[in-house]
Order: C-alpha cells, then sequence, then structure tokens
C-alpha cells in the first residue's frame, strides 16, 4: 500500500493522499456514525470545521491537522492519519 501512495505523490503526479491509518493500526469503525472514524473527521472536515483559518478557505494542511486531531479525540489516540503530497514544483502556486 505504501508503494502506492508513494507513487501517487510523484511531483509530476501532483496527487494529494490521506490514509485513514498507518501501516500496522486498525481504521475503527463505529455504527453510530454510519463509517470510520476517518470518513467522520474528512466529512466534518470538508463541511467548514477545518477551515482552521476562518477565512472561507479550508488548505490542505489545514484539512491534515483538522482530520489528525479530530480522529485523536475519536479513537483515543489509537489511528493515525496519514498524508503525503508532492513537493511544491517551481510553477505550482505557493497555497498550501
Amino acid at each position: 500500500m505504501n508503494s502506492i501512495v508513494n507513487e501517487f505523490a510523484k511531483t509530476e503526479h501532483g496527487v494529494v493522499t490521506f490514509a485513514s491509518s498507518q501501516g500496522r493500526e486498525t481504521s475503527e469503525e463505529s455504527a453510530a456514525w454510519g463509517h470510520g472514524a476517518f470518513t467522520k473527521a474528512l466529512i466534518e472536515g470538508l463541511a467548514g470545521k477545518a477551515d482552521l483559518l476562518r477565512d472561507g478557505t479550508i488548505t490542505v494542511s489545514e484539512l491534515a491537522a483538522f482530520i489528525a486531531n479530530r480522529m485523536k479525540s475519536l479513537t483515543d489516540g489509537g489511528q493515525h492519519p496519514v498524508m503525503s503530497r508532492p513537493p511544491p514544483s517551481p510553477t505550482s502556486p505557493s497555497r498550501s
């Protein structure tokens, strides 16, 4: 799985990838959520809770920070999401 994520993260692909947990962790789910902790955190973040600067925009960095903090709370620190993104290219915008 890590090789797939690493391939997508290459600069020429320009793809940001998120994984719900680290390699040897299990992804927690709850019937009350209707899905896993990662999906719950992602949905909440994209719905606006990840706009940490309250400027009407959610950056990849804000989303990653929100998901990590929210999942720590949801799973009592038992699940750690992973984000990978390509390094900025000289022609890419500087926005995170």
